[in-house]
Formats: C-alpha cells, structure tokens, sequence
C-alpha cells in the first residue's frame, strides 16, 4: 500500500472514530424521588442524560441519582442534571450491607428516630409493600419502635398458619426462623400486631433478586424495574442525608 493511500486510511478511521464518540449516548442518571407540581413529568424512574437541563417550579423537588454522586433539585430555576452531588458510595456499601454484618441500632423506648430501617435488606413490619430479596433463608424483620418486648404474627391468605415473632427488650431486629417459615417469592404474607387494629396489618410479598447491584444507580434501577418501591425510599432518604 502506497504512503498516500496509508494516510487517507489513517484519516478515514480517525474521522469514523470521532463520529462515533460524537454520537455515543451520555450517561444517564436516574429520578429517585419526585414531589411538587413537576412530580408527573419528572416521575421517579425517569432516566435524563448528565448533560440535560430541567425546569423546575416553586414547590418541586427532584432527587437525582447519578455517576456524580446524588443531587436534590429544589425550587424554581433550570438545572444542570449531571452536576456534582454528594458522594454515596460510602453510605450506599453501608446501607446495603450483607444482612448478617447490618448494624440494627435501637430506638429510645417508645419514640421513633427515624422511620426508615437502617439497611434495605430489613423487612418493616409496619409498611406494606413488595421487598426485593437476594435470599429469602436470611430475611430480618426490624420494628421502628421499641416497646419493650413486643410480638408480631406472620400469615398467609386463605391459611390457618400463623408464625410469631417476638422482639425483646431493647431490640429491634429479629431474623425469621426459616426452619418454622420458608418464605416464598410471589406469597403475600401479612404482619400484624394482635393488639392493633387490623387497619395497621402490614401486607408484603417478595421478589428474589438473581444478582445484587454493586452501585447505587444499577441498584435504583433494579429497585424501580422491580416495583420495591419501600427499599427505592428508604435508599432515596438516606443518600440524601448525605447532601445535607
């Protein structure tokens, strides 16, 4: 091959290789959280390239979970997507922690510090909803409250079977004996306090996830595609901490 025709190949591969970088897609980051009159055209789940600008109203708030860390958008204004947030990896590896190594923590008797579980892979017995779970043989239950000892019964629709599940003293986490109840994906158990009104009864079902997200935006993701939507508001909220 002549010289000439080495060089207008070398030039034809350059020129094809900066169309495509030109034309790559940006990366795109993810709603999280949505409030205000903007909240249906911003709804949680929407994915925005980083390079993207929104307008927002007076009353809106948009959290943003990105490669750039997590941004809470607030207020009237336009807004760059992918600017710098704060950083969650460090909160997001503690959040998700293996269930056996989460730290449970304890409440003040009789109050709430906050009502978000401090691990995702904890099952609330007071909301309902669907938890997305890597094994259903190590399912914790965590109670916000702590009333001294405390029981709360586990059941199945349309079955005599009740599990109890006793929380003592100051604790606030208690695992769920697989030996006297294997939890099944796409059950629906209730959770019920006896001495509440049955307007309280939790009612949850599970999903079985095949691989756990290692970061928080492939993790969003997954929460969102998967409509665990207690553990996409529980990841929200304290990711956010992180911003204030």
């Amino acid at each position: 091959m002549s010289l000439g025709k080495t060089l207008r190949s070398g030039l034809i591969t350059a020129i094809g290789a900066g169309a495509f970088a030109l034309s790559a897609p940006a990366a795109a980051d993810v709603i999280v959280k949505s409030s205000g009159p903007s909240a249906k055209t911003f709804p949680v789940g929407k994915k925005l390239k980083s390079t993207a600008r929104i307008t927002l109203k007076a009353g809106d708030t948009v959290t943003i979970l990105g490669k750039s860390g997590t941004r809470i958008l607030k207020g009237a204004g336009t807004y760059r997507v992918g600017g710098r947030g704060a950083s969650t990896r460090v909160k997001f590896a503690d959040v998700t922690r293996s269930r056996s190594r989460a730290r449970s923590g304890v409440a003040r008797t009789g109050t709430i510090e906050d009502p978000f579980a401090p691990n995702i892979w904890f099952v609330d017995v007071t909301k309902s909803g669907k938890m997305c779970l890597a094994d259903l043989e190590d399912v914790t239950l965590w109670r916000p409250q702590v009333k001294d000892d405390q029981t709360f019964v586990l059941s199945r629709p349309n079955s005599e079977f009740t599990y109890p599940v006793t929380f003592d003293g100051q604790a606030n986490t208690r695992k769920v004996d697989k030996s006297r109840l294997a939890l099944q994906a796409g059950t629906e158990y209730s959770i019920k306090n006896p001495t509440w009104e049955s307007s309280k009864t939790a009612m949850v079902n599970f999903a079985i996830l095949e691989t756990v997200p290692d970061n928080p935006e492939a993790m969003a993701e997954t929460l969102i595609a998967q409509g665990c939507t207690l553990q996409l508001d529980l990841l929200a909220h304290k990711l956010e901490a992180e911003t204030r």
